[in-house]
């Protein structure tokens, strides 16, 4: 323990006191969550509110020091990892109880029963586990994985054929080629989804597991989709446009990915006289932001998850907290523990991951190639609701050589509609209003008006008639 981790302040892994309090279960919560989680100091005699070091009466430390290890020998479920210690500040001794992250989880006070007995920390403070949670730590305990466990549906473990089997082989097959082409020197049968634990066999019976309902969309798990809302500020006041994604969720990262790029502006550059237009949120980025909050969600919890996008940030969150023993901190270094391990192997098949911990670094690259700041994560808690949130920021600092201003009125979009109708009639310029409408999921009457305002405004022209013409998009400044 050093005066600058003092300095710094209470945290998920230090709580301070001022003196040992006579209550016991007042400390022995804190040190169950710190077991619970990822370990922690408690230090006896700082202040917590101006972390002075007060001290405790030197002819008491041997006294202390037993009474806290006869406490928690006497109240908790089982043996925690603790040691205790003393040490000196300024000439003034302090009790250090420091706890490793313990292997028997979940730890809860014997008096209080597991249900009501088991705590955890939120930041700076001790909170009794919410029933998710108390879940996440007894499978963790257990070495068990929620989406290796076999399926119930209506109450009863949910088996399938080997044809099922086989449709579902052929399905996620045809999606890794359209995603990596080298797949298709990989086919995939049922032996590999067994290996996956995607499905179990016992004796002649094939049983599948919750990845695999996930995989293929069931309804027996309606949370397990993506809500997608765009808002016209930089708070939720006013929404503009909503999307609820659901169906197999490898699919879902498609669509959302969509309806993100619908809602951003692009960057236009001109090399050679070949003009490409970028979305200010680089691809890569949110791609993988979309793969990991699918992939690593709790998706023990009921909750879907949610897709914001503001005037100046995107922000995805994913239900559930990090995986006990991994920080903030650790996501920036690389270090994976997948909540969903059988999961992460079907997506790496699919083309969708490439290895565990290496999405962030990506993210974090094509964030920096773009001058944008680095994303932003936090585990974002609200009551007992906890979850992941990403946070990547929309617009630069720095403009990006060789981009258009966007100052120009006759020549760059202004509006999101814009955009996206360019975007469109870029890939595929002989596109009728009709089937732009049905791609933009538009009414026709606002495409057509959209339209109109662009070629007065010197955005697009018609060349040729309304069968055999085209749309020419007009470069910057022409």
């Amino acid at each position: 323990m050093t005066r600058d981790e003092i300095n710094a302040g209470e945290s998920e892994t230090l709580e301070f006191k001022e003196q040992l309090p006579d209550d016991h279960k007042k400390y022995i919560k804190t040190l169950v969550a710190f077991a619970n989680q990822e370990g922690g100091l408690l230090v006896i005699g700082v202040r917590d509110n101006d972390r002075a070091i007060v001290g405790v009466p030197e002819d008491d430390v041997a006294t202390m020091k037993d009474a806290i290890a006869n406490a928690v020998h006497e109240t908790v479920s089982s043996p925690l990892p603790l040691r205790v210690v003393s040490q000196v500040f300024d000439e003034k001794t302090v009790i250090i109880a420091e706890v490793s992250r313990g292997p028997q989880r979940p730890y809860y006070i014997k008096k209080e029963g597991i249900d009501k007995g088991t705590y955890v920390r939120y930041g700076a403070t001790t909170q009794q586990a919410d029933p998710n949670t108390l879940q996440r730590l007894i499978r963790e305990g257990n070495n068990t994985h929620y989406d290796q466990q076999m399926a119930e549906i209506d109450g009863e473990d949910a088996e399938i054929t080997e044809q099922q089997a086989r449709e579902t082989c052929k399905a996620l097959n045809d999606f890794a080629l359209s995603h990596r082409p080298e797949a298709s020197a990989k086919p995939l049968g049922l032996p590999q989804l067994i290996s996956w634990k995607l499905v179990i066999k016992r004796k002649k019976a094939l049983w599948a597991t919750n990845a695999y309902c996930w995989l293929v969309g069931h309804w027996a798990f309606p949370y397990a989709k993506i809500c997608c809302v765009s808002y016209q500020g930089r708070d939720k006041a006013v929404a503009m446009k909503s999307q609820d994604i659901d169906g197999p969720v490898h699919e879902q990262i498609d669509q959302a990915y969509q309806f993100i790029l619908n809602q951003l502006s692009y960057n236009t550059q001109i090399d050679r006289l070949v003009r490409t237009d970028s979305p200010e949120i680089p691809e890569v980025a949110i791609r993988e932001a979309l793969a990991n909050a699918v992939v690593h969600r709790d998706y023990s919890i009921c909750r879907e998850i949610n897709v914001s996008v503001f005037s100046d940030r995107l922000e995805i969150d994913s239900p559930g907290a990090l995986p006990s023993g991994i920080d903030t901190a650790h996501l920036h270094e690389g270090l994976s523990l997948p909540c969903n391990p059988s999961l992460a192997e079907a997506f790496k098949y699919l083309g969708l991951i490439e290895k565990w911990g290496s999405g962030i670094g990506r993210i974090r690259d094509a964030l920096r190639e773009s001058n944008l700041p680095d994303a932003i994560y936090d585990n974002h808690v609200a009551g007992y609701r906890s979850s992941l949130r990403v946070t990547i920021k929309r617009f630069s600092d720095q403009p990006t050589p060789g981009a258009s201003s966007g100052k120009s009125p006759q020549t760059e979009p202004k509006g999101r509609l814009e955009q996206a109708i360019l975007r469109e009639l870029s890939k595929s310029p002989t596109m009728t209003q009709k089937a732009l409408a049905e791609q933009l999921a538009e009414p026709v009457i606002r495409i057509k008006r959209t339209m109109k305002k662009m070629q007065e405004g010197g955005l697009l022209r018609r060349e040729g008639g309304r069968r055999g013409g085209s749309w020419v998009l007009s470069e910057p400044g022409e």
